[in-house]
This record gives structure tokens, C-alpha cells and sequence, in this order.
């Protein structure tokens, strides 16, 4: 992730039961070390509020605040569960546990630390949505109560109290929610269904034609949702009211404006950036896609690749987390 000049870097490294994460501070424009941060344990993907202030989890259970000079603000285990990426909401970083007796989401505010309220999901939490200013927190749980037997849901909580708003239940799995507008567009294996964000009824879906999953967290992009398979499936859905049904009353419909299929499976998350979103698949190459048509605009190879999966926009082109390595590619 980048910030004021600064790329910040998770690396997790370690083996057997030696487990260790390093946060990163890295001057953008020389590559050097600003300082480092280092716990014992793996950590998640970092946020980062507008103010520069870092937002890390862990997964021995530490929540950290930390700032641009790498130093510790406050430091918190509420529980010893392995913890995935948190969301910024409502001045809270709200995040929850996930794998093997996972149960709780938490928010905690962002200025103290104390934890303002907890909501009992029940199981691994898959993915989180909310937003600076959303009045919702969206949660993707999966829960079993015998080895095998999952079911899958989608809670929505109010974003201050974490009282429950609804539920819903999924047949299949449900992985990263993204909210547009009075909707939520969330990843399945072979298909994005698309959720009424009052009242968690199911809308629609959007079916993909090969076997796939959609595990990354679609993009919102001006007024439509970019999902992107594991296998290269990129398409742009959005929602709009039709006359359907016997009295022809106005009601919501997936639409599709653009898809495409790219020749490599996708590595990192879609970002986007002046009217182009942006992907990278296995074969070390970064695609700009542009956002209205999905014309394929332009393609650059990241030198050195082999693995990774973090990818960055920088003024003047791209930054990558390529395993033990951050990679940056300018773009003339």
C-alpha cells in the first residue's frame, strides 16, 4: 500500500512453528528502509486511514496502531484467534477472527483502542464491508457445526453498535462483499450474487460460463462493480430497475456491461485508478483495463517475477509484492 511517498510492506516469513510478520516503511521513490515493525506472528493486509495512521492484524489475535514512522500507537488482544484484514468504518477499525473456533467481529476505535462493540457471527469470517461513512457493516461467515457441514451467511450489523440488522443464507460460499449504492455484489464459486443491502434479499447473479471462484473483493468503480475470477473472468456488472412481471413494476436487474477473458489466472486484487482497472496474473504481467469498454489498453511485464500478490499504483506506474521482493515498474 502507498501513502504520502511511503510504500508500506507486510512480510510474513518464518517455518515450522517460527512464525514472524514485518511491517515495512519504504521511500517510494529511492527503495530504502524508513524503519520496520516486527511481532511474532504472521500479519494480514494492512489499512490505512486518510489521516496515515496504519492498521494491522495479526494472527495470534494483536491488533496494532501504528504510524508513518513506524512507531507503536496503541496495541490491543481482545482474543488469541487468528485475525484476517480489518475495514475502516465510522472512525473504527473493525475486523474479525477467522480458521478454527473463530466466532467474533470487533470494532475498535481507531483513536483508543478500546473495543466499542463485538457481534457473535458464529464462524470464519470470509470478508468485510462498510465504508467511511456506511451505516452498515457487512459480514460473509462461514459456520459448521460438524467437520464438513457449512453453511454460509451474510449478516448485516448497524455500524456504530453492531446490533444485527438482518441475515441471510447462501447455498454455496460466500467470499469478499463489496457495497455499490443499496446493494452488495459478493464472490461465489461460479457465479457474483448481488444482495438488497435493507433487507439482504437476493436480487440476482451473475453466472460465469467456466468453473471458477471469485474469491478476491470485487472493485467498485463510479456506478458499477468489477469481479474478476480466479481464472481470468473479468466483467463490469451494475444494477438497474426494469418493468418485470405480470404488472411490469420497476424492479432491480444484473446487467453486464463488458466482460473479458485474460490468458493467465489472476493473482492480485483489482485496483483502480483514473478511469482503468488493474490486474495481475501469474505470468508476471500487469493489465490496464479500461473501465467503460474493457478494452485491454495496456500491458506491462513486472521484471523478476515468480510469485505474488500484492499490486500498487504509484504516480508513474506500478509496485508489486512479488514473495520476498517489492518490484517497481515505471510506466512511461
Amino acid at each position: 500500500m502507498i501513502h504520502d511517498g511511503r510504500a508500506i510492506l507486510t512480510i510474513n516469513h518464518g517455518q515450522d512453528s517460527n512464525f514472524n510478520g514485518t511491517l515495512v516503511g519504504v521511500d517510494l521513490d529511492t527503495g530504502e528502509e524508513l524503519w520496520r515493525f516486527d511481532h511474532e506472528h504472521f500479519f494480514a493486509e494492512p489499512s490505512i486511514s486518510p489521516d496515515g495512521f496504519v492498521f494491522l492484524t495479526s494472527f495470534s489475535g494483536h491488533v496494532f496502531k501504528i504510524d508513518m514512522h513506524g512507531q507503536l500507537c496503541w496495541e490491543i488482544q481482545p482474543s488469541e484467534r487468528n485475525l484476517w484484514r480489518g475495514i475502516l468504518s465510522q472512525d473504527q477499525f473493525v475486523y474479525a477472527e477467522i480458521a478454527g473456533q473463530s466466532k467474533f467481529t470487533r470494532a475498535i476505535d481507531c483513536q483508543s483502542g478500546a473495543v466499542r462493540w463485538e457481534f457473535e457471527n458464529g464462524g470464519h469470517c470470509y470478508g468485510l464491508a462498510g465504508s467511511e461513512c456506511s451505516r452498515f457493516i457487512i459480514h460473509s461467515v462461514g459456520v459448521t457445526k460438524n467437520f464438513g457441514e457449512w453453511r454460509y451467511f451474510l449478516y448485516c450489523t448497524d455500524a456504530l453498535t453492531g446490533e444485527l440488522v438482518w441475515r441471510t443464507e447462501h447455498k454455496q460460499i460466500m467470499y469478499c462483499p463489496a457495497i455499490l449504492g443499496d446493494f452488495i455484489f459478493v464472490g461465489s464459486r461460479d457465479h457474483v450474487a448481488v444482495f438488497d443491502l435493507n433487507n439482504g434479499r437476493l436480487i440476482d447473479r451473475y453466472n460465469l460460463t467456466e468453473s471458477s471462484e471469485v474469491s478476491q473483493q470485487p472493485l467498485v468503480s463510479g456506478g458499477a462493480v468489477i469481479i474478476a475470477s480466479q481464472h481470468g473472468h473479468v466483467a463490469s456488472l451494475i444494477v438497474k430497475a426494469e418493468k418485470r412481471g405480470l404488472f411490469r413494476k420497476l424492479k432491480p436487474k444484473l446487467n453486464v456491461s463488458w466482460h473479458l477473458d485474460l490468458s493467465a489466472k489472476i493473482r492480485s486484487s483489482a485496483i483502480g485508478v483514473e478511469g482503468q482497472i488493474l490486474v495481475l496474473t501469474e505470468d508476471g504481467k500487469c493489465q490496464f483495463v479500461n473501465t467503460r469498454s474493457g478494452a485491454v489498453e495496456q500491458t506491462v511485464k513486472v521484471p523478476y517475477f515468480k510469485e505474488g500478490y500484492g499490486l500498487s499504483h504509484t504516480p508513474d506506474g506500478i509496485l508489486v509484492a512479488a514473495s520476498r521482493d517489492c518490484l517497481r515498474s515505471k510506466i512511461s
